[in-house]
Order: structure tokens, then sequence, then C-alpha cells
């Protein structure tokens, strides 16, 4: 599915937001990363300053990580700021900020200012803050080989054929057969092509994961995966011998509300310990779960289902499922639709901004303008509220982006009980989470006024 909002693995992503003209008649108009790093700006509303910061009671340091809203994986060099104090990630996403207050926001900035998040009203010390963008690869790499098992090659169009491979920092897939015009048919696959941050060398697993029809109609699954090292500017060859998948487990569960509500389908997928990980299988569609799957346990693989949303951006997820115990019921999450303002509105700093509340959901609200930039980047906003205003972010050298049009939209994540849960170990950012709970509003067109 792709949606307006993005993470990781499979889903998600678009922006806007705001603050007030503090720098908006400044002639040299730095970054806000330049800003920060010269020590610059001063505290916006409802972004405390350094001397508000201060040692007010229950002050403490703030030591994070800032990782991709995308993939999980670890942001280099971004400039996070809490209450006007400022540190930059290193290689792994972490920074440490000492003296923060109680209750505090967060402000993460891209390097060359252009994108920006803003967390609200958080609490806990060790948060893990989601950002739009991707870790900049320094290395490059490729893997391919050749398969066989299975059926005959060329691959005919009723048989499908997926080669992944995955590493914590990197993941691509190449599917051979089907109905794709541009796939590959076989016994070749690849090169798929790697790129990634970190080390010179990428240790992952390489699977590959078959279905091939069968002459009474019916279909036979079939399975293989190694652990396998790239080493930047090689390619790493690895030819894959499938193994036929002999035995199904049974999924039973429900989806709440009914599917008919959304328009969903059915999904089921295998995860590997390793994140951003998923081998797809074969599942029937209809409004519940009661299904044989093929079992890919002993690859110590942990089943995982989820729905959704064809008519409607709605996307729910459960890992950790066990076959053949209590019936599983998957939420669908209501649609965080917008109260106002009114699509093709024109907006200022100080206009209200409001949505439908969802049952256990934090909300990210989502700012694109046309084109990204310094002065109009895209904004996205963390928060357990139903209304905001455009932001004040002169602490990050940003005016309110006059005469500027964003598209506007609103997700919903779940099932968090706060803010500071959903920015934990096991909220939106988690590199393995147990259950995904998104939906998202349809786009608001917005004009900034002069």
């Amino acid at each position: 599915m792709s949606s307006p909002g993005d993470r990781g693995s499979l889903w998600w992503t678009t922006s806007l937001l705001a603050w007030a003209a503090g720098c908006a008649g400044d002639a040299t108009h730095a970054s806000p990363a330049a800003t920060f790093a010269n020590g610059d700006g001063g505290g916006g509303a409802g972004i405390p300053s350094s001397a508000d910061a201060g040692v007010a009671g229950g002050a403490q340091d703030v030591s994070g990580i800032v990782v991709s809203l995308a993939t999980g994986r670890p942001l280099e060099s971004r400039t996070v700021v809490v209450g006007g104090r400022r540190a930059i990630t290193d290689g792994n996403g972490a920074f440490t900020l000492p003296g923060v207050a109680a209750v505090y926001d967060a402000v993460v900035v891209d390097p060359d200012g252009t994108v920006i998040s803003v967390y609200r009203g958080l609490q806990r010390r060790d948060p893990l803050l989601t950002h739009a963008g991707a870790p900049t690869p320094a290395h490059a790499g490729s893997v391919d080989g050749d398969l066989s098992g299975g059926n005959n090659y060329p691959l005919a169009p009723t048989d499908l054929v997926t080669v992944q491979f995955v590493a914590p920092q990197a993941n691509q897939f190449s599917p051979l057969g089907g109905l794709l015009s541009t796939a590959q048919l076989g016994p070749e696959y690849g090169p798929i092509p790697l790129q990634w941050a970190g080390p010179d060398t990428l240790t992952g697993d390489l699977s590959a994961f078959a279905t091939f029809a069968a002459a009474d109609g019916g279909a036979s699954s079939w399975f293989v995966h190694q652990a396998l090292t790239v080493g930047d500017g090689q390619t790493a060859v690895a030819d894959l011998v499938l193994a036929q998948v002999t035995q199904v487990v049974h999924v039973s569960g429900t989806m709440q509300p009914g599917s008919q509500d959304y328009g969903v389908s059915k999904e089921a997928f295998y995860r590997l310990p390793i994140p951003n990980s998923r081998i797809d299988v074969p599942i029937a569609q209809g409004a519940t779960f009661d299904d044989d799957v093929p079992d890919l346990g002993d690859a110590g693989a942990e089943l995982c289902v989820g729905a959704v949303g064809t008519a409607a951006a709605v996307l729910t997820e459960q890992c950790g499922i066990t076959p053949g115990q209590t019936p599983f019921a998957l939420t669908l999450q209501a649609i965080p639709a917008v109260s106002s303002p009114a699509d093709g509105a024109m907006v200022t700093k100080d206009t209200p901004l409001s949505w439908a509340g969802v049952d256990r959901g934090v909300y990210l609200l989502q700012f694109a303008p046309l084109a990204e930039s310094a002065v109009t980047p895209r904004i996205d906003v963390f928060t357990a509220g139903t209304s905001a205003i455009w932001p004040d972010l002169t602490v990050a050298g940003v005016a309110f982006p006059s005469e500027t049009n964003y598209e506007w939209t609103v997700g919903a994540f779940g099932p968090f009980a706060s803010i500071d849960d959903a920015l934990g170990p096991q909220g939106i950012g988690a590199p393995l989470p147990t259950e995904i709970r998104r939906s998202y509003s349809t786009i608001i067109h917005l004009a900034t006024a002069p």
C-alpha cells in the first residue's frame, strides 16, 4: 500500500506546519542547520529558550536517538534542539542534551534545513525520534546468482519468486516471474543493488520465497535463506537452491470493525529478526482470517498478519502470531478526518487546525510544500492533541513561509497510551514492532497568507 505517511520497510509519507516571522527580514537567511551550528536563534513559542529550560524542577539530561521514519535506521548529522540547547547526532543517530525541563518540545532539522520535525509535550529522557529522510549512503555493492529447484525456468506468468537481501543497514528485493512485464524469468536473478551507511561490509540474510502453480490448479511453496556478506564496491555471487515447504499452519482471526468498512485486503508474512525483513506468503482474501499458510517457523521467522485499506489509507499489522491458539483480532483504526480548515483555504500562523481523534492514537501532521527548501521546508509534527496552529520555528531560523502552497495530511499512529509511549522503544520507530495501527486523512491543500 502507498499512503501519505512513510514507514519503513513497506509504506508511508509527506508534510507542512508553521512559525512566526522572526527571521523574515534576514537577507542572509542561513539554513536552520547553519543557524544552530553558529549558536544563533532564540526560543520560539512552545519551544522554551535556554533561559526558560534552566534548572527548573525535574530538569535532567535527555539522551535519545534520531531514526528514519521510513526505515528506522539511524540518522547522522541531524541537529536536535530542546529548550534552546542543541546537539548533532552521531553515526548511530544518538545525541545528549543536558538540563532539560521535565516537559519539553524537541525539534530535529536536516543538515540542509529542508526537513524539520517537531515533537510536542515529551517527558521521557530516552526518546526514539522518527524523522523523514534516509541515511546518506557511503558504500554500494550488489548481489546476484542463479536459482534452482521448484519448477522449470524460465518461469511462467503463474509462477512468482521473490529474492530478498536484508541487513540492519540496507534491504532490497528482486521479483522474478509473475505478471510484471519487467520481471526476470530466471534462473538468473539480480543484480540486486545495495547502498548503505556505516561499516564497509554488509552482513545480512539472503532469501528466496517462491509460489509455483500446480497442474491441479493449486500451488506449492518453496523457500531458502542463508547468511551473506557484501563488501563495498563488490558483487556477492550466491546461488540459491529452493526447497519445498511441506508444512502449513492455520491462522484464524477477525478484523474490527468489519473489513467492508474500509475495503480491506488481508495479508500474511514472516519476519526474520532483522529490521525491515518481510517475506510475504499467499493468503486467500475474505472478511476474516481462516487460512492455511506455509510454515516458515523453522527458519527462525515469526508469523505476522495484517490488513491494508484499499478505499482508505488504513494499515494494521500484528506480529508474533502463534498458529492454532486463540484467534487474534486486528483493529482497523478510524480515520483522523480533518475538521478545519477546509481544502483550498488560506492560512496564517494563527489559523486553527483540527481533526478527529482516534482511540489510543497519537498524530503526525505532515506539511509538504511543492518544493522543499530551507525557506519552505517539509515539516512533520508529532503530537497527542487533536488541534494545533502553525508552529513558531524561529528557534530553527525559519519564518512563516508566506505565499506558499502546501499539502497537509494527518496520520494517526497507535496503539499508544501517550506521546512518550509513541516515541519509546516499541513506538513509531521500533525496529521490530509487535503491533502497528496507522490511518491517514485525505490531503488538504493550503495556501499560506502573504
